[in-house]
Formats: structure tokens, C-alpha cells, sequence
């Protein structure tokens, strides 16, 4: 799992501040789990839903020393246009967002009777 660092923004146009929130992390650590899971023969298909073109290194090095290991990219909605150097490298599929509404779990999440995670409302079909 990646963080999020709040980070100050301004409009150049009309000057007003704002704090947004900028991930961190989470890049870095799918592509260390890609090549360690790799060594560990712990997959022959990895999917990966990503359109972010840092995991390019980890996946030029899947795929040198494991070239019998698939790397299959699946973008998120409206991201497919911009994963344009991964998709130079490796197969690469769109979801869309009917596919997302389509296989939401449910809003509670049960473990024998303990509530262990709920959709948040904003994700509501």
C-alpha cells in the first residue's frame, strides 16, 4: 500500500489555494512485488491494473529474466490512451467503468459475523 502527502496547489489563473493530495509509493511497490514474486515463482500471469509508466523498469526486468512469466496491464477507466510506453511492452486491456459498477462488493463485509470493511457510500451502484 502507497500514502498520500498533502501537497499545496494554486490556480494560476485565479490565484486560489488549495490542498490536494498526491499518492506516494504505490508504484514502487507493485513493481518490488512484480519482480520478488517473480523469484518466488509465485505467479505465470501477473495482472496489473495500472497506466503509470514507472513500472516499465520492473517490467523490462520481469520480462529479461523470466521470459516465460506474462505481464498483462489492465488500465482503469479513460486511462488507456496515456499508458502509451507500456503498452509498447506488454499486453495491455481496458476496463471500464460498467465493469467496475458490475463486480462492486457488497457494502459490508462479514468474517464470522465481524464487520471487517464497507464500501464507501460514494462507491453506491
Amino acid at each position: 500500500m502507497g500514502h498520500f502527502k498533502n501537497k499545496a496547489r494554486k490556480c494560476r489563473s485565479c490565484k486560489a489555494t488549495w490542498t490536494a493530495h498526491e499518492e506516494k509509493t504505490s508504484d514502487v511497490n507493485i513493481a518490488i512485488q512484480l519482480v520478488h514474486r517473480a523469484y518466488r515463482d509465485e505467479y505465470d500471469v501477473a495482472l496489473v491494473m495500472t497506466a503509470d509508466s514507472d513500472l516499465c523498469p520492473a517490467i523490462d526486468l520481469v520480462a529479461v529474466n523470466f521470459p516465460d512469466k506474462d505481464i498483462v496491464v489492465v488500465t482503469p477507466p479513460g486511462r488507456y490512451n496515456i499508458a502509451r510506453e507500456i503498452r509498447a511492452k506488454v499486453e495491455v486491456k481496458k476496463i471500464k467503468e460498467k465493469h467496475l459498477v458490475n463486480n462492486l462488493l457488497p457494502k459490508d463485509v462479514y468474517d464470522n459475523g465481524v464487520l471487517v470493511a464497507s464500501r464507501p457510500s460514494k462507491y453506491a451502484p
